[in-house]
Protein backbone atom coordinates (compact mmCIF):
# COMPACT_ATOMS: atom_id res chain seq x y z
CA UNK A 1 0.00 0.00 0.00
CA UNK A 2 1.47 3.23 -0.63
CA UNK A 3 0.17 6.62 0.76
CA UNK A 4 -1.46 8.60 -1.50
CA UNK A 5 -1.05 12.22 -0.31
CA UNK A 6 -4.30 14.32 0.14
CA UNK A 7 -4.48 18.20 -0.34
CA UNK A 8 -7.60 18.99 2.09
CA UNK A 9 -8.67 22.50 1.50
CA UNK A 10 -8.10 24.71 4.69
CA UNK A 11 -11.42 26.65 5.28
CA UNK A 12 -10.88 29.56 7.38
CA UNK A 13 -13.68 29.62 10.43
CA UNK A 14 -15.84 32.12 9.86
CA UNK A 15 -14.60 35.33 12.34
CA UNK A 16 -17.07 35.90 15.20
CA UNK A 17 -19.89 38.61 14.58
CA UNK A 18 -18.80 41.63 15.77
CA UNK A 19 -22.17 43.96 17.51
CA UNK A 20 -21.90 47.66 18.04
CA UNK A 21 -24.56 48.96 20.78
CA UNK A 22 -26.40 51.90 19.11
CA UNK A 23 -28.78 54.41 21.06
CA UNK A 24 -32.12 55.69 19.31
CA UNK A 25 -33.28 58.71 20.63
CA UNK A 26 -36.81 59.71 19.82
CA UNK A 27 -38.17 62.79 20.81
CA UNK A 28 -42.05 63.42 22.06
CA UNK A 29 -44.38 66.29 23.40
CA UNK A 30 -45.25 65.86 26.60
CA UNK A 31 -48.79 67.79 27.20
CA UNK A 32 -50.33 68.29 30.58
CA UNK A 33 -52.90 70.98 31.58
CA UNK A 34 -52.30 73.27 35.02
CA UNK A 35 -55.82 74.97 36.30
CA UNK A 36 -55.52 78.48 35.74
CA UNK A 37 -57.58 80.23 37.88
CA UNK A 38 -59.36 83.57 35.88
CA UNK A 39 -62.24 86.68 36.35
CA UNK A 40 -65.33 85.75 34.38
CA UNK A 41 -67.89 88.64 33.78
CA UNK A 42 -71.19 88.59 32.31
CA UNK A 43 -73.53 91.39 31.36
CA UNK A 44 -77.29 90.29 29.74
CA UNK A 45 -79.98 93.19 28.81
CA UNK A 46 -83.42 91.75 28.32
CA UNK A 47 -85.37 94.27 26.92
CA UNK A 48 -89.72 94.47 27.20
CA UNK A 49 -92.67 96.08 25.24
CA UNK A 50 -94.65 98.77 26.36
CA UNK A 51 -96.14 97.83 29.87
CA UNK A 52 -94.73 94.19 29.72
CA UNK A 53 -92.87 93.17 32.97
CA UNK A 54 -93.34 88.89 32.18
CA UNK A 55 -90.27 87.30 31.45
CA UNK A 56 -89.74 83.20 30.71
CA UNK A 57 -87.84 81.16 32.73
CA UNK A 58 -86.44 79.80 28.96
CA UNK A 59 -85.42 83.58 27.79
CA UNK A 60 -82.16 83.08 26.48
CA UNK A 61 -79.92 85.78 28.52
CA UNK A 62 -81.29 83.75 31.87
CA UNK A 63 -80.25 80.47 30.64
CA UNK A 64 -77.06 82.11 29.90
CA UNK A 65 -76.59 83.84 33.36
CA UNK A 66 -77.63 80.49 34.74
CA UNK A 67 -75.42 78.73 33.03
CA UNK A 68 -72.08 81.16 33.91
CA UNK A 69 -72.98 81.07 37.75
CA UNK A 70 -73.03 77.28 37.93
CA UNK A 71 -69.83 77.55 36.11
CA UNK A 72 -67.69 79.82 38.44
CA UNK A 73 -66.85 80.16 41.92
CA UNK A 74 -67.79 82.79 43.77
CA UNK A 75 -70.62 84.16 41.23
CA UNK A 76 -72.38 86.72 42.16
CA UNK A 77 -74.97 89.03 39.99
CA UNK A 78 -77.03 92.28 40.24
CA UNK A 79 -80.24 92.75 39.01
CA UNK A 80 -81.42 96.28 38.10
CA UNK A 81 -84.34 97.36 36.05
CA UNK A 82 -85.81 100.28 34.58
CA UNK A 83 -89.00 101.68 32.37
CA UNK A 84 -88.90 104.49 30.15
CA UNK A 85 -89.54 107.95 30.92
CA UNK A 86 -91.52 108.60 27.94
CA UNK A 87 -94.55 106.74 28.51
CA UNK A 88 -96.99 106.10 31.78
CA UNK A 89 -95.90 107.86 35.40
CA UNK A 90 -93.51 107.81 37.82
CA UNK A 91 -95.68 105.54 40.19
CA UNK A 92 -96.75 103.15 37.45
CA UNK A 93 -93.15 102.79 35.78
CA UNK A 94 -91.76 101.84 39.13
CA UNK A 95 -94.10 99.61 39.66
CA UNK A 96 -93.20 98.20 36.23
CA UNK A 97 -89.37 98.12 36.78
CA UNK A 98 -89.76 96.56 40.09
CA UNK A 99 -91.62 93.66 38.47
CA UNK A 100 -89.49 92.97 35.86
CA UNK A 101 -86.71 92.86 38.68
CA UNK A 102 -88.89 90.37 40.58
CA UNK A 103 -89.72 87.96 37.69
CA UNK A 104 -86.15 87.93 36.24
CA UNK A 105 -85.05 86.70 39.73
CA UNK A 106 -87.65 84.11 40.11
CA UNK A 107 -86.51 83.20 36.60
CA UNK A 108 -83.05 82.98 37.41
CA UNK A 109 -83.74 80.81 40.65
CA UNK A 110 -86.15 78.40 38.69
CA UNK A 111 -83.20 77.89 36.29
CA UNK A 112 -81.29 76.58 39.51
CA UNK A 113 -79.07 79.67 40.74
CA UNK A 114 -78.70 79.69 44.63
CA UNK A 115 -80.28 82.93 45.96
CA UNK A 116 -77.51 83.12 47.68
CA UNK A 117 -76.08 84.77 44.15
CA UNK A 118 -78.23 87.40 43.66
CA UNK A 119 -76.01 90.12 45.15
CA UNK A 120 -78.91 92.62 44.39
CA UNK A 121 -82.11 93.19 43.25
CA UNK A 122 -83.42 96.84 42.14
CA UNK A 123 -85.53 98.78 40.24
CA UNK A 124 -85.15 102.37 39.06
CA UNK A 125 -88.42 103.06 37.75
CA UNK A 126 -88.03 106.25 35.51
CA UNK A 127 -85.71 107.91 37.26
CA UNK A 128 -82.36 106.56 35.55
CA UNK A 129 -82.22 105.95 32.06
CA UNK A 130 -79.15 103.99 30.70
CA UNK A 131 -80.20 104.52 27.13
CA UNK A 132 -80.45 108.56 27.24
CA UNK A 133 -81.23 108.73 23.15
CA UNK A 134 -83.60 105.16 23.05
CA UNK A 135 -86.39 105.41 24.94
CA UNK A 136 -87.63 102.03 23.63
CA UNK A 137 -84.49 100.58 25.27
CA UNK A 138 -85.37 101.89 28.61
CA UNK A 139 -87.77 99.23 29.23
CA UNK A 140 -84.99 96.68 30.15
CA UNK A 141 -83.60 94.91 33.08
CA UNK A 142 -80.11 94.45 32.97
CA UNK A 143 -77.89 91.48 34.47
CA UNK A 144 -73.96 92.01 35.41
CA UNK A 145 -71.72 89.30 37.22
CA UNK A 146 -68.94 87.95 37.82
CA UNK A 147 -66.85 85.08 39.17
CA UNK A 148 -63.97 83.17 38.90
CA UNK A 149 -63.69 80.13 36.53
CA UNK A 150 -60.96 77.61 36.37
CA UNK A 151 -59.67 77.49 32.67
CA UNK A 152 -57.53 74.35 31.37
CA UNK A 153 -54.18 75.50 30.06
CA UNK A 154 -51.98 73.76 28.05
CA UNK A 155 -48.34 72.96 28.84
CA UNK A 156 -46.12 71.57 26.26
CA UNK A 157 -42.62 69.98 27.45
CA UNK A 158 -40.41 68.54 24.81
CA UNK A 159 -39.07 65.56 25.71
CA UNK A 160 -37.21 62.34 24.76
CA UNK A 161 -36.39 58.34 25.33
CA UNK A 162 -33.83 56.89 24.29
CA UNK A 163 -33.30 53.09 23.50
CA UNK A 164 -30.42 50.64 22.57
CA UNK A 165 -30.41 48.39 19.95
CA UNK A 166 -27.09 45.37 18.93
CA UNK A 167 -26.31 46.08 15.07
CA UNK A 168 -23.87 43.61 13.43
CA UNK A 169 -21.66 45.60 12.07
CA UNK A 170 -19.41 42.76 9.81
Amino acid sequence: FGYRKVHAEVVEPEPEPIYETVVDTTWYDDVTYNDVKKDGNIDKRIFYALCESDINADEPQIKEVAEFLKEVENGEVVITAYADKGTGNPRLNMQYSKDRALKTKKALIANGVDEKMIKTTEWKGDTVQPYENDNDKNRVCIITGHGVYVQKEKVVTRKFKTSERKVRVN
